[in-house]
């Protein structure tokens, strides 16, 4: 099997975010085994928003792209518990067809979030020349696990209006959009 390892980086980052713990077993010829710890609690699982946050009603359209569907998926319900309306793409093409669609049905998208790396795919890298052509005014947020990547750390060069590290919360994800929709 292949991959990119950013799945272990992105559960590294969580598991170390949750106080926790992670370590490996190696068998050579059998595999690994990961082993996660993360501090026990009695307490019911709450949704913890910031003071003074409240939902907004008809945030605008947000188009999410990324290759992970847990990540589609996670990244949707939270952009839709802040009142964004959301559609989602898997991959660089589908987000250019959808971005294309949109704009011409005059329902275009208020931001676009772009995930970096699509493995066999187009990235937000190469999805963010696209998106200018069709819409030179277009308003997109990169986003990766890897967060020195020099297209995260210098986004403004490379096209995009904002860029997030993953894993990211309810509240840096409101923060940014926030922030890219009143530039």
């Amino acid at each position: 099997s292949s991959g990119t390892g950013l799945g272990l980086a992105i559960c590294f980052s969580i598991i170390k975010k949750h106080d926790g713990h992670i370590a490996v077993e190696t068998e050579r010829g059998t595999g690994s085994t990961f082993i996660v710890y993360i501090p026990a609690s009695r307490q019911k699982a709450v949704l913890k928003l910031s003071a003074g946050h409240e939902k907004k009603a008809g945030g605008g359209r947000i188009l999410l792209m990324d290759d992970e569907m847990i990540i589609l998926d996670l990244g949707a319900k939270l952009l839709r518990h802040l009142g964004y309306e959301v559609d989602t793409a898997a991959g660089g093409s589908d987000a250019a067809r959808l971005y294309q669609e949109a704009k011409n049905g005059e329902k275009p998208f208020d931001v676009v979030i772009l995930d970096l790396i699509i493995p066999g795919g187009i990235g937000a890298d190469k999805v963010i020349d696209v998106l200018k052509k069709i819409d030179p005014g277009v308003r997109a947020i990169v986003t990766s696990g890897y967060a020195d990547d020099p297209i995260i750390v210098n986004y403004q060069k490379y096209g995009f209006a904002g860029a997030m590290a993953k894993p990211f919360n309810l509240e840096e994800l409101e923060r940014e959009l926030t922030r890219v929709l009143y530039l």
